[in-house]
């Protein structure tokens, strides 16, 4: 599923969170929404999980070039664990919020349940076991 951001509706999304302190509380989703009101509720907090991913990938291409530059000119690299740990906490902290606000919208369960099975669409098992499958 392809999600349709337009730059004028991320950056009101961002300026809304920002708004919020960067927490994605349930007050930011309903300043989001009256901001948005063309998007859903639902579309928000995909859209938060979209922003953390997003981060998440900035944040390994941010390290690589920093290790990068500092193997180039022979310098040891000494990575910022501290900060790596706050940065995978605040996108965490994001990802619950987000699962909190569907939870509150009644769209999703909490858990997921996985079963490494192959069910056609009349619910026949067709392959039991997807794990041990010579093609998976």
């Amino acid at each position: 599923k392809k999600l349709e951001w337009a730059w004028c509706d991320h950056n009101t999304f961002l300026k809304a969170l920002s708004e919020n302190e960067d927490s994605a509380t349930a007050a930011f989703f309903d300043r989001a929404s009256f901001l948005l009101p063309h998007k859903t509720r639902s579309a928000l907090s995909d859209h938060l999980r979209w922003l953390v991913e997003f981060r998440k990938s900035e944040s390994k291409k941010h390290r690589l070039v920093l290790k990068w530059n500092s193997e180039r000119d022979n310098r040891e690299h000494c990575e910022d664990k501290r900060q790596l740990w706050l940065e995978r906490k605040e996108l965490r902290n994001y990802l619950e919020q987000a699962d909190e606000e569907d939870l509150r919208q009644n769209r999703r369960d909490r858990e997921i349940h996985f079963a490494p099975i192959q069910i056609a669409e009349n619910g026949d098992v067709i392959e039991k076991n997807m794990r041990g499958h010579p093609c998976y």
